[in-house]
């Protein structure tokens, strides 16, 4: 194949480790048990990190194939080596269709990739490898959305029915990049300032004008697949190309907060976990003082009545009227469990110190599950 070369270097770039590329007979190709994935012959060996991969056959008694030695690969690695294989291998025979169908995906896998790794050295300051940047909407101003799967939804998705919902809902360019249980979607400018002029409402990119992008999204998404098992978030405001790491960094938190610490909500936003973020962030000791100053244990929390009530008031500015409406029951009911916290606890929520240091002791409590 022409492109051989070119896909072992790429492969190498992707993985962080040499491949090779030998030759082997029939004889040698027949002792290993091959697994038939993606379209390609592919043989590991756990104990020995081995791993080949039959990549084109030079004739009847001889074949290329790529080897991966002393490297343990997870199960997303090796399907992006298998799509990557399986393209060089439908250009290379002529199938130019079939592969600008999959070369989006190609190239967004091996970008995901590339970010989930720099995520996880905690290397957010990195300028993007010109190899990613293969799309013009990643050379300006961006838009980027987070869509969260949890664990059991993780598969259910799809790169091309995700991309071809999100082409509908938001116009031609907008970028889909898949980070193992996220995807991260990228909007340009042009397609930003499109959304501006047909929202009569909002002219600027304000956060009601992004929570309505967000909830329309969600909504057109959990209609096609079940919303379950999926959280969005949307970042404040455009950013530039190289604060791409540091804004999904925030974005990931964004989510995992928000799924801490508001149970059965799909939808977050940062500007809405500001105090959330703060206790996330505190050092253990001043976690422990805060702990010793609402009451140790904070055993009340667990009584699933009181968390309720709490959670209620706080949402409702401390208003007593309103949590009693929501919570239907009586506002002297509401009082008397006000009143009972306050015995247990000292703390009289109807107070605003009180009421902060308490909500702060739920945060805590929401956050670490320790009690």
């Amino acid at each position: 194949m022409k492109k051989i070369h070119t896909i072992q270097q790429q492969l190498a770039t992707i993985i962080g480790a040499p491949f090779e590329l030998a030759n082997m007979n029939k004889e040698e190709i027949e002792r290993y048990h091959w697994l038939n994935i993606d379209g390609n012959r592919y043989y590991f060996d756990a104990e020995q990190s081995l791993y080949l991969w039959l990549c084109d056959e030079i004739n009847a008694d001889s074949f290329q194939v790529f080897i991966l030695r002393n490297k343990v690969i997870n199960e997303q690695e090796i399907k992006l080596i298998n799509l990557v294989i399986a393209t060089m291998r439908q250009q290379e025979q002529g199938y130019e269709s079939s592969f600008t169908q999959q070369s989006e995906e190609v190239k967004s896998k091996e970008f995901g990739y590339w970010l989930h790794e720099a995520l996880a050295k905690q290397t957010y300051d990195l300028d993007i490898p010109q190899q990613y940047i293969w799309n013009e909407q990643l050379k300006g101003n961006l838009l980027p959305f987070l869509l969260h799967c949890e664990e059991n939804f993780a598969n259910t998705l799809s790169f091309n029915k995700l991309s071809k919902l999100l082409r509908s809902y938001f116009g031609k360019g907008t970028v889909l990049i898949p980070m193992d249980r996220d995807w991260l979607i990228l909007l340009g400018n042009n397609i930003v300032s499109d959304l501006k002029e047909d929202n009569e409402e909002h002219t600027e990119l304000s956060q009601d004008m992004l929570m309505g992008l967000c909830e329309g999204l969600y909504e057109v998404i959990s209609t096609e697949w079940g919303g379950g098992g999926l959280y969005l978030t949307v970042h404040e405001g455009l950013i530039k190309p190289d604060r791409l790491l540091h804004t999904i960094y925030i974005l990931k938190e964004t989510i995992e907060l928000g799924r801490a610490t508001s149970i059965g909500v799909h939808l977050h936003f940062a500007w809405q976990l500001q105090l959330e973020r703060l206790v996330y962030s505190i050092s253990t000791s001043e976690k422990l003082a805060i702990k010793e100053i609402v009451g140790t244990n904070l055993e009340f929390f667990k009584d699933e009545e009181t968390l309720t009530t709490l959670e209620s008031f706080f949402q409702l500015d401390c208003n007593v009227s309103e949590t009693a409406k929501r919570l239907y029951i009586h506002r002297n009911t509401l009082l008397y469990r006000l009143d009972k916290i306050k015995q247990e606890t000292g703390l009289d929520v109807k107070s605003f110190r009180d009421a902060v240091l308490m909500q702060l002791g739920l945060l805590l409590y929401k956050l670490t599950k320790k009690s």
